[in-house]
Formats: structure tokens, sequence, C-alpha cells
């Protein structure tokens, strides 16, 4: 019971006859074992399409699987909404598409504009239960450049996540009239997070990131990039505004190399063993005599390895943008803190919840929605000096060779 306390009352107006109460805990998505949920917008000439993508695994393996179990609909949220109740209707004029792919289910919900002010819930019921999850996917009519563009992979499935992979052909397509996108290629590796309790964190500078080369793709044509970066779409004067897409190797979201696996030690690691795993001649060698030094033993320190970096793999799953899910706040919480308790979201907020952390009931992590010059799905810590006593005793714990969660 203690975790209806972290999850917002729903009330779902007319997706029922009745007005039926759930709960909006969108925390299972962040479970290993669950399907991965990424959603693109699209804007074409008289309609709005979302895609929702459904990464198969276990239960997720096929369409007429999945609507044995599973209800799907989308509703619409009252812009006048409070912040603790939230007010859904569904969505008239609404028709789905269903298209399957060798990794992904993909549902694709075709309406006409709406609101730009108007929350969208995607309402997924498991009628074997008669539980309802309530998952928001935001402010879907809000107009920015990146909607009115598609990717799309070589078999013409939408490209629902932030990032792509290297030497894989891709187009874009889009309902502007223009020919040709222009990018600008981007080289240089962001940094990672700063820790929770620092208010504010010194900003990327900006004078610093320097542009590699440019060009120009042609619109619905196949074409690659065959090296790791940060391509920066824009039209030019034609349509206002800019996209990015990370291009990461074929391994990601998995870290193979040496140095990959050490770069996300900066949260768990002092600047000076930081400094010398970097500086390591053997890094291999100078990585496993880390985890050693927190394992005890060669078995212990086999299995923390396989927990912390599948705690990497999942951030990069769950929250790349512009660059890796793992150096994200979003992604600094999850790999200190693990898998949240339950979490809710509304607007431009989302909400973590812990409970039992450091002895006390539970801790709420806010992430506020952040546009920057190269992602519209940044989403930034409100940092807390407070936060400093639970963080260093989490990174004190993983030093001692304690998983939490």
């Amino acid at each position: 019971m203690r975790y209806l306390a972290f999850s917002l009352l729903v009330f779902l107006a007319s997706c029922k006859s009745q007005k039926t109460s759930v709960y909006q805990d969108s925390s299972f998505m962040y479970q290993a074992d669950a399907p991965l949920l990424h959603k693109k917008v699209y804007f074409s000439k008289n309609t709005v399409s979302l895609f929702v993508t459904f990464s198969k695994t276990k239960g997720f393996e096929n369409f007429k699987e999945v609507k044995a179990k599973y209800d799907f609909s989308l509703c619409l949220a009252t812009p006048n909404s409070t912040q603790h109740i939230i007010r859904l209707s569904p969505l008239p004029n609404l028709s789905i598409i269903e298209k399957e792919t060798s990794k992904e289910l993909i549902l694709q919900f075709v309406m006409p504009t709406g609101n730009p002010d108007a929350g969208i819930f995607l309402k997924l019921t498991d009628i074997t239960k008669d539980v309802t999850q309530i998952l928001d996917l935001g402010l879907v009519f809000s107009d920015n450049m990146e909607k009115h563009f598609l990717m799309k992979d070589i078999d013409a499935s939408p490209i629902a996540t932030s990032y792509f992979y290297t030497n894989t052909p891709f187009k874009i397509t889009t309902s502007t009239g223009i020919d040709s996108l222009q990018f600008t290629w981007f080289a240089q590796d962001f940094p990672a997070a700063t820790p929770p309790y620092i208010i504010n964190p010194p900003p990327f500078d900006m004078s610093t990131l320097q542009a590699d080369s440019s060009g120009a793709i042609y619109i619905d044509s196949l074409t690659h990039f065959n090296k790791v970066g940060l391509a920066v779409f824009s039209a030019q004067s034609k349509v206002s505004g800019s996209f990015a897409v990370l291009f990461q190797s074929q391994r990601f979201p998995t870290l193979t190399t040496a140095k990959e696996l050490i770069e996300p030690l900066v949260y768990i690691a002092s600047k000076e063993e930081y400094a010398q795993l970097l500086a390591a001649d053997d890094k291999k060698e100078a990585l496993d005599a880390f985890w050693l030094s927190i394992g005890g033993n060669i078995t212990y320190s086999k299995k923390l390895i396989q927990l912390f970096y599948s705690r990497v793999e999942l951030a990069n799953k769950l929250f790349t943008t512009y660059k890796a899910g793992w150096k994200t706040d979003r992604g600094m919480i999850f790999m200190v803190f693990g898998k949240p308790d339950a979490v809710n979201s509304g607007g431009n907020k989302t909400n973590w919840y812990y409970h039992d952390l450091n002895d006390k009931e539970f801790y709420n992590f806010t992430f506020q929605k952040t546009l920057t010059a190269f992602s519209q799905e940044s989403y930034e810590l409100v940092r807390k000096e407070a936060f400093s006593t639970i963080w260093r005793a989490a990174v004190e714990k993983l030093r001692k060779g304690i998983i939490l969660k």
C-alpha cells in the first residue's frame, strides 16, 4: 500500500462507461525485462501521427499475443487538470495502424491536430488482471521542427529513438515540401552529469564545441553515416529550428572497450582513481583491479560488474538524447540508486520516488523537461544540497560491493 502514495490518481472520464480510478506509475517500464517504449510524433499535412514502439520481449512478441492480454487506447488530458488529479477522455477521430518488425511492435495512432497545451496519455489495460497503467506521452500537439520530419530505416519503419547506428541506411521524410536537409557533424563527446547535490553545475561550454564537418542529405533518399557522432539537421531558412540524432556503433547500448567501461565509473570512483584509470597503459588490467578491490574476490566482483553495467546498458536504452543515457541526469540517478519504486509524469515533469534510502521513508527526484540546442526530450534534475547525504551513502554502498535495489 505504501506505493499508492507515490502515484497520481487518474480519472478516466469516458474510456469506460463509468469513471474508473487507476494509478499512474510507469516504474515497471524501467525493469530490465520490460518492453522498451519509445514515441515519435510526426506532423503531416492534415493529420498527426503518434508512433509508439515496444521492443519485443517475453509476452510482447507479436500483436496477437499482446492483444489477447492488453488493451491500448489514447486519452486526452484537459489543460486545466490539477497537479494531483488528471481528467482524461478518449481522443476523437482516432485510427490505429499496427506494424511488426523483427525487433519491435509499432502502433501508429493517426488523428487530427489538437490543442497544443493538452497532454496525451496511453492507457494500457491488462484485461486478464483488470489492471490499468497510464503512461504520459507528453504534449503531442505542440509544434517544433523535429515533428515535421520522420526518420525511417531501410524497411520504412519509423525510428522513434534519438539514436541510430553507424553504417546503417536510413532516410528522412517530410510533408514540408523541402527536398533536402543540411547537417552539421560533431564528433566531440559530451560530459557526464554532475552529482545531484551540486546546485549550479558548470554549464557545458558551447564555445568549445567545434563542428567536424557539414553537408546535406536528400529527403526520402537512403543514406548513412560511417562514424560515431552527433548530426544536427536543419532546413536553414525554409523551416525554423533543428533536431539532432546521435549515431553510435553497432554495439550500443552495450559498452565493450575498456575505456568505455571505465567512463561510467565517474559516479563512484574518486577523482584520483578515475584519472588513474583513464591514464592507465593497460586499461583492462586497471579496470579489473578496481572491481576486484570492491568485490573482494573474483566471483563476487563478476556479479557486481554484471549488475553495474546492466544498469549502464538499460540507462542507454531508456535515456539517451544527444548524449549516451548513462551521462544524463536520469541515467546518473538510475545507475547509483537503481530502478525507482514509483514514477509519475505530467506536463513537463517526471518524478521518481525511492523509499528506505538512508533510513528515511522516501525520497523524490524531480526531472524537468528542458529544451536544448540538440534535444526536445532532455530532462534535467531539480538539484538539492540535501541530496548530498543519500548520494554519498549510496556511492559508499556501491564501493563496498552493496548494490541497491
